[in-house]
């Protein structure tokens, strides 16, 4: 398992469809409105994380995702 950050501007989808992402990429848990600047210890193995901006930094073990992939991914075209 691993960590799964997606991102998108507000009022994307990510909340409204976190749970649907949350299945299909195997997530344990929801963290949403996370900010890599200042949550970074915060999120652990199994995570989904749902953050306004992509990471600037780069987190072991994590992988980004843009909200519109994530949407597509999970056979949404909108939230």
């Amino acid at each position: 398992m691993s960590i799964v950050i997606i991102y998108g501007p507000k009022a994307s989808g990510k909340t409204t469809n976190a749970e649907r992402m949350k299945r299909h990429y195997g997530c344990r848990r929801i963290v949403d409105g996370w900010d890599a600047f200042e949550d970074i210890p915060k999120l652990r193995d199994g995570d989904l994380a749902l953050a306004l901006d992509e990471p600037t930094v780069s987190i072991h073990g994590a992988i980004v995702i843009d909200i519109a992939t994530a949407l597509k991914k999970i056979g949404t075209a909108r939230p």
